[in-house]
């Protein structure tokens, strides 16, 4: 039977509004502030009664179509054990989100590290009960007070929040590409998806694959593995957690929060992949020099996988070099720069104009949706 998904994309953007801190999701600051929970939400609303599934390639919530319009906001589990952070920021964004008719939100369903503020997980495999209760359920149970449908991202492949770097290095490993192939490393991140994955809920006392408000889970945010233009390592991983997570919690979508790359599976469209205009690095590494590359991620391998529901593309049209001369725009520049790619000599930044980037986009799109269907995914 021919196998459908559904395809998400995230674009980075500034948001203007009242609600820009949960739109962009990264201009607040993170001060070391704690604080214990505040007063319950109410029950969940009957209108989360019924699980997201899937037909083909259409979102269903009990047999009818399910059209919504979503956006991200990671830091809210984190900031809701803080009682200032939970009334001005958790309970405004949702307030604010249900106004503007916004039906799913994305978000971190971990922190990991002695360092992170509010770590959900401050030592490996020690969870913190506090912050879980009074972050992470509390965002759950008010997600579904509004009527708004989680994307739960289960762990990072960037430093932000510990992330994949952090069990690199609690495990003693020297790279990403440990992350992907260690069994210890893998081991313990199953270990700690399965706790989320299978907790109760302390405010609601729904287990979380029980949940009707979890749309999603989202095993990783943005991976990557730089060396393997085959992309088969990234792909394997996938699977595997895919399966697991699967076997956990049969009743919820499955996706990966990528940045849609064609790889080795598709070699025509390797030159439609955008290059970055400037080197990001983990660790010691570089991760994105500028040049077409697939980051070792096959975006058609992993949605050939039985147990991905969801196809995603994380978009950042202003960090890729992909327009010619003709629609360029110079972009004063003041003070040190790390972007230094596309530095001229008369100190501007040649960047693609909005019009550039917005064709580049819907061809972007256009590509994904097309490869979709060639190989019976939509």
């Amino acid at each position: 039977m021919r196998k459908a998904h559904l395809v998400a994309a995230a674009l980075t953007c500034l948001v203007v509004g009242a609600i820009v801190d949960a739109m962009a999701g990264s201009v607040l600051g993170h001060g070391r502030r704690t604080g214990l929970a505040e007063a319950a939400p109410a029950a969940q609303n009957m209108s989360l009664a019924y699980f997201v599934t899937r037909n083909g390639s259409q979102a269903m919530v009990d047999g009818k179509p399910f059209h919504f319009v979503g956006f991200n906001n990671y830091y809210l589990p984190t900031y809701s054990p803080w009682p200032q952070g939970r009334t001005d920021d958790v309970d405004v964004v949702f307030r604010d989100a249900q106004n503007l008719g916004l039906k799913v939100m994305r978000t971190w369903a971990y922190s990991d590290g002695e360092t992170e503020w509010n770590a959900i997980q401050p030592q490996l495999g020690v969870l913190n009960e506090t912050i879980l209760s009074q972050g992470l359920d509390y965002v759950v149970a008010t997600a579904g007070k509004h009527g708004i449908r989680l994307v739960l991202t289960l762990t990072n492949c960037l430093p932000s929040y510990g992330g994949a770097p952090k069990y690199v290095q609690w495990l003693g490993g020297t790279s990403i590409t440990d992350f992907w192939t260690r069994p210890d490393i893998r081991n313990a991140l199953k270990g700690y998806v399965r706790s989320v994955v299978l907790r109760n809920n302390t405010i609601t006392g729904v287990t979380y694959r029980d949940d009707p408000t979890i749309m999603a889970w989202d095993l990783v945010n943005e991976p990557f593995n730089p060396g393997d233009d085959t992309g088969k390592v990234l792909t394997a991983w996938v699977e595997d957690m895919s399966n697991y997570v699967k076997g956990l919690d049969p009743n919820h979508l499955v996706m990966v929060g990528s940045w849609g790359y064609f790889g080795a599976s598709t070699p025509a469209l390797l030159p439609e992949n955008p290059s970055d205009v400037y080197a990001v690095k983990f660790t010691d590494t570089v991760l994105f020099p500028a040049d077409r590359i697939c980051h070792g991620e096959d975006s058609s391998a992993i949605l050939s996988l039985p147990n991905i529901d969801i196809a995603s593309m994380h978009l950042y049209p202003e960090y890729w070099s992909f327009c010619t001369s003709d629609c360029r725009t110079n972009v004063n520049v003041q003070g040190p720069q790390t972007m230094r790619a596309n530095l001229t000599e008369r100190g501007f930044l040649q960047l693609c104009s909005p019009d550039c980037r917005l064709t580049f986009l819907r061809h972007w799109l256009g590509l994904h949706l097309q490869e979709c269907a060639r190989i019976g995914e939509c």
